[in-house]
């Protein structure tokens, strides 16, 4: 998920990391996610990104990593 975001832009990720929103907390205590567990399924949750968005995000992931 987070690399589908970075996938969206064609700026750089200077201008990109002023959009996105800091977490500011990057330890357990984080009430929005645990970095213990796979951070995309969180997201996916958090955003409510439906079964059909997940497919198309990780067919997209997958396509552009075997064009490289």
């Amino acid at each position: 998920m987070v690399r589908f975001a970075f996938l969206l832009t064609d700026e750089s990720l200077t201008s990109l990391g002023k959009e996105v929103p800091d977490l500011l907390d990057y330890t357990d205590s984080n009430p929005f996610v645990d970095y213990g567990q796979s951070i995309d399924e969180q997201l996916f949750s958090l955003f409510n990104i439906t079964n059909d968005q997940q497919k198309y995000i990780k067919n997209r992931i997958d396509t552009l990593r075997k064009n490289t």
